[in-house]
């Protein structure tokens, strides 16, 4: 499990590359980083443990695949005894053989024996040692004797077994960008905390300064309620926010897995801060190509689509030839010499014989065939559509953040108005210019353009 894990530690720094460059830190109980979020999924999460055991499946297929072509011994031992009109014969024999099914399409078989006779009547038995030696080959002349055709069973399940490889990783990735996401989600909502507690703070401040102004008489008393009402407000709206932000950290938390929970259960402060970095629509259109490239070459689910289809035509190919009716030619040599008693006999014989097998309507590898032509056609048609989405993603997740990188550039460029008007009602206010109404609409609308 854990080699399988290493070939794709990779794709921690890939991922997280690819957003920002981040410090490298260190998870406590009082704060949490976004490459010590992905370290934890990486060694001890139970999703890749998940992920991983099914790994076991095509290890097994392979197996089995293989097994077609391994060999077989056997060994044998026979003891008989036959009396008939004062005549017995006593015989006992063992032999040792093997069997192989060859990459070539035929089978190869051999043994080597030994018998012992004793033949005679009662009074006058003659004992005969035979040892004796079997070749056969069997060929079959109706299907392929090519090695890529007979192999490809094999060749198939080395396929989906890479497939399963790529498959992991696709799926790492997968979750490795969900944590990302609700590590920045996180961050977000955290600094969306923070700015309400700032604005708390100066509200807190105001209604100080709005009250000196009651006992002043310089304002009514109605001034400072509704600064009292603006304040309960958005100590209201912070409250759900801290409610929101555990839920966002829960949601991290179980997006890295079990022993993510290491990390502890109260809210920790993230020590990284939303990336600064924007890109133009320009540098997008010109990266487009660059990065599509990339992309195709590198995205694992493409690849392990690809190799699934690989898989796919390979069993075609066996699956077809396996369709052929069965034609075997076989040859088989045998040699033996028996002794008995000062006298030797030699034996040898050769045998050839040829086998028709005829399927009436040869159903099973008709559906076979079928089923073989209707995978493959179905794994082209995945990997197509994977790699015509695959492009599509690129180009619209690249648009979508040149336009959301000028959309952000524009509402910093607002804030500053929205922050010099705040600025200048308050003054008004404090000069008997304004009103408390419009000093909350003011802040209101600088607070929510903040928020966005």
């Amino acid at each position: 499990m854990k080699g399988f894990r290493t070939k794709n530690r990779g794709l921690m720094v890939s991922v997280c590359a690819a957003l920002i460059t981040l410090p490298l830190v260190v998870s406590s109980g009082e704060s949490i980083g976004l490459i010590e979020s992905v370290r934890v999924f990486e060694e001890s999460s139970e999703h890749l443990e998940l992920f991983a055991s099914q790994r076991d499946h095509f290890d097994g297929a392979l197996l089995s695949a293989q097994s077609d072509y391994d060999p077989a011994a056997t060994a044998a031992v026979a003891a008989d005894a036959h009396r008939a009109s004062g005549q017995s014969i006593d015989s006992l024999g063992y032999s040792l053989g093997g069997s192989k099914r060859t990459l070539w399409g035929g089978d190869v078989s051999a043994s080597i024996g030994m018998s012992h006779h004793m033949v005679g009547a009662d009074q006058n038995k003659v004992m005969r040692h035979t040892p004796r030696g079997t070749l056969a080959v069997s060929i079959p002349l109706l299907k392929s004797l090519r090695f890529e055709v007979n192999s490809a069973q094999i060749a198939a399940a080395q396929e989906e077994l890479k497939a399963a490889d790529l498959d992991f990783g696709s799926r790492k990735s997968q979750q490795l960008t969900l944590i990302v996401s609700a590590y920045w989600q996180y961050v977000a909502l955290n600094e969306k905390a923070a700015l309400l507690e700032v604005t708390a703070r100066q509200t807190r401040k105001f209604v100080d300064d709005t009250k000196q102004l009651v006992e002043a008489n310089e304002r009514p008393e109605a001034d400072l309620t509704l600064f009292l009402a603006r304040l309960s407000d958005i100590e209201v709206v912070l409250a759900d926010l801290k409610q929101r932000n555990y839920e966002q950290f829960v949601a991290l938390v179980d997006l890295i897995g079990s022993d993510g929970r290491s990390l502890g259960w109260n809210p920790p402060t993230p020590v990284d801060s939303l990336p600064e970095r924007f890109v133009s629509e320009a540098s997008v259109d010109k990266a487009y190509r660059t990065m599509l490239s990339k992309a195709l070459a590198n995205n694992k689910e493409l690849r392990g689509l690809k190799r699934k289809q690989s898989a796919a035509r390979q069993r075609m190919i066996y699956a077809r030839n396996n369709a052929r009716h069965d034609l075997d030619l076989r040859l088989s040599g045998e040699a033996a010499r028996t002794r008995y008693g000062a006298q030797h006999a030699s034996e040898m014989r050769a045998l050839v014989s040829l086998t028709y097998q005829f399927p009436w309507d040869n159903k099973l590898k008709k559906g076979e065939c079928a089923q073989a032509r209707s995978s493959y056609e179905t794994a082209k048609s995945l990997h197509s559509l994977h790699r015509a989405q695959l492009e599509n993603k690129i180009r619209l997740r690249l648009k979508s953040i040149a336009l959301i990188a000028e959309k952000i550039a524009k509402r910093k460029h607002s804030l500053k108005y929205y922050q010099k008007s705040v600025e200048d009602e308050k003054t008004r206010f404090r000069m008997g210019m304004s009103t408390v109404f419009n000093v909350l609409m003011t802040e209101r609308r600088y607070l929510d353009a903040r928020l966005l």
